[in-house]
């Protein structure tokens, strides 16, 4: 759910043909096909990388298809391409999906093996973690209404809240629930997406167990700010958390919207944080 810069491509083609070169088996790219790939890779960015048929170059020969696939090896630290993988991945430290891990993997946008001429093609790629990666697979959009949002094309403001929590307390439990906001002002197909996308990668679960642990660790420092100031002291504290989330990881990071209604709920911060995260016998919160 992050909004990253669209990557170079200017030099596209001269990294498609360093990743044909191959030590046992070598594609030749003729001038001809070289004219091809660039009018595929001018229609990607005309069409800001949604799916149409033109993209799978079918109209090309199997065997330059099959190279440009194979050369995604090259991608691979260590290998020709490996330049282009650490630009992809250093574009970003969160999963551009779920925000919840850091991006380790690169997936292509629109799959390789419908569209194997964008293999290598660095607008295709996107930085996930390999939990999102894996559930996304052979999505490509193609069908109404289930599609993943572009990292570099899709509009996704970073002044226009999406994601919200909904924090209670019930019985000594915090309960903890995520969902994208049908009433944002954001495009109505985003929305759309937004949330097609996160179930898909099953964010509402992870982070709901990620929050287990992520206010377990934080236990400690709410107990210390009750000391301080009681009421007070944890509503500040969990207030100057969601300053620096909503600074350095943008408005809807699920760490931002998980502190914005922490502050909020009154029985937490008086002190129902202590049943909550029982502090006396563990470090665990309880999230039902």
């Amino acid at each position: 759910m992050i909004k990253l810069d669209l990557p170079i491509f200017s030099n596209a083609v001269e990294e498609l043909r360093l990743g044909l070169i191959g030590k046992r088996k070598q594609y030749n790219m003729t001038l001809d096909e070289e004219i091809q790939v660039k009018e595929i890779y001018d229609q990607y960015e005309l069409s800001k990388g949604q799916t149409q048929t033109f993209l799978k170059a079918e109209h090309l020969d199997v065997s330059f298809r099959d190279a440009i696939q194979l050369a995604y090896k090259q991608v691979a630290e260590g290998k020709r391409l490996e330049k282009l993988r650490a630009r992809i991945l250093l574009d970003t430290q969160d999963c551009t999906c779920c925000g919840l891990v850091g991006s380790d993997t690169i997936d292509h946008y629109l799959p390789q093996e419908d569209y194997p001429v964008l293999a290598v093609y660095s607008s295709n790629l996107i930085p996930l973690c390999q939990k999102c990666n894996n559930k996304k697979r052979s999505v490509d959009g193609s069908i109404p209404g289930k599609r993943f949002v572009h990292a570099y094309y899709d509009n996704l403001p970073d002044n226009v809240q999406f994601l919200i929590a909904k924090v209670a307390m019930k019985e000594g439990a915090l309960m903890i629930d995520f969902e994208i906001d049908d009433t944002s002002p954001l495009d109505s197909g985003l929305l759309i997406s937004l949330n097609y996308q996160l179930n898909r990668v099953d964010f509402y679960k992870r982070a709901k167990r990620q929050v287990n642990d992520f206010l377990g660790g934080l236990a400690v420092y709410i107990e210390q700010d009750y000391h301080s100031d009681k009421t007070n002291g944890v509503k500040t504290g969990l207030e100057r958390n969601y300053h620096y989330h909503l600074k350095n990881s943008g408005i809807n990071n699920w760490k931002t919207v998980l502190f914005q209604e922490l502050m909020n709920c009154t029985e937490f911060c008086e002190g129902g944080f202590y049943t909550a995260l029982n502090i006396e016998i563990s470090k665990s919160v309880f999230i039902t």
